[in-house]
């Protein structure tokens, strides 16, 4: 993920913040070997990259800098004002005149471009809905026959919201490279696998992802809101999500993830080797996982933690050895058809 952060308009206001702004990051060789086994949450992507620098730097260079510090985006001033013409002397009209050219008609201007409150406010009802349908599948409820898809559908457009807002999405996406570049992205991955098990039948464990994530950025907007809620209960909320939503826990939440997506895949295809579901299901599934495997060190590693967990039973002494014989070989074929050896 990017590590673009916009410098601020103004100097900073103490030693720590100036050291900070002059800090070579690209130089640090410790801050880029830490950035490779990070992936940053696709949501708010630049603030919790901030918070990761400011985290890093008071750590290691100077202890006096504020975690919570922000910067700004410098604004542009807008343009001087032209000056206008003198009017012209009135002149006396002619008694008879031709009637004058009809003017085009101009097109109506476009609507105002959708305002960033606007489409958080959007993607926090969108999440809420995710969560609210999940529920009514889980839970015997009126509309539960439906509400699988609908919290896939409000899931996906959420989603696809955050990447709209990215900037992932223009004029040269339709091309190879900016393709590649779209799916590379953690969330258009996960509005991919939404589209993947909507058509086919209903599987509790394809909501847990798209819930985890809707969970994560409905307390990540929830922040943005503390000031409305009386001062008791404000700092205590505060706290929770704050834990919430720290570095670490996004960590986890999408290890858990992929651990989800490859335990999604057993269950797929044991449910086509026994004619309850089907092969195409399946193999969407396979190449999904595939993909996420050769793009996300989450994936990867939970791949190593399933391989230990299997090996551990396999290359057990009670395991027949002919069983653990074919168990390797089809370790071997697995290894090759992820890396395309």
């Amino acid at each position: 993920m990017g590590e673009n952060i916009r410098n601020n308009s103004s100097m900073p206001t103490s030693d720590a913040e100036r050291e900070f702004a002059a800090h070579n990051w690209e130089t640090d060789q410790t801050w880029q070997e830490k950035m490779r086994n990070i992936e940053l949450p696709a949501v708010d992507e630049q603030a919790a990259l901030l918070r990761l620098k400011r985290k890093y730097f008071k750590q290691n260079f100077n202890s006096e800098l504020e975690i919570s510090g922000t910067t700004q985006s410098s604004q542009s001033s807008s343009p001087p004002p032209q000056p206008q013409p003198a009017p012209r002397p009135s002149q006396p009209e002619p008694t008879f005149r031709a009637p004058p050219p009809r003017q085009p008609t101009r097109p109506a201007p476009p609507a105002p471009p959708v305002s960033l409150k606007s489409r958080q406010g959007i993607c926090f009802l969108l999440n809420f809905a995710t969560i609210l349908f999940a529920m009514g599948y889980v839970a015997p409820t009126a509309f539960s026959p439906t509400s699988y898809q609908l919290s896939l559908v409000s899931a996906i457009a959420s989603l696809a919201i955050v990447v709209q807002s990215s900037g992932l999405v223009g004029r040269h996406t339709l091309n190879k490279e900016g393709i590649a570049r779209l799916l590379s992205n953690s969330t258009a991955q996960y509005i991919l696998f939404g589209l993947i098990h909507l058509p086919f039948q209903p599987i509790l464990f394809t909501l847990v992802p798209l819930v985890t994530i809707a969970f994560y950025n409905v307390c990540e907007f929830s922040k943005s809101m503390m000031s409305s809620f009386p001062e008791k209960y404000r700092q205590q909320l505060t706290t929770h999500l704050n834990e919430a939503t720290q570095p670490d826990a996004v960590q986890g939440m999408l290890l858990n993830n992929a651990l989800v997506e490859i335990i999604l895949l057993f269950m797929l295809l044991f449910l086509a080797l026994f004619g309850r579901g089907g092969l195409f299901h399946f193999i969407l599934q396979l190449q999904f996982v595939r993909f996420k495997f050769a793009t996300s060190q989450h994936s990867q590693h939970a791949w190593g933690m399933v391989g230990n967990k299997l090996d551990g039973l396999f290359y057990h002494r009670l395991c027949p050895q002919p069983v653990g014989a074919v168990y390797g070989k089809i370790k071997v074929l697995l290894r090759r058809y992820a890396t395309g050896a």
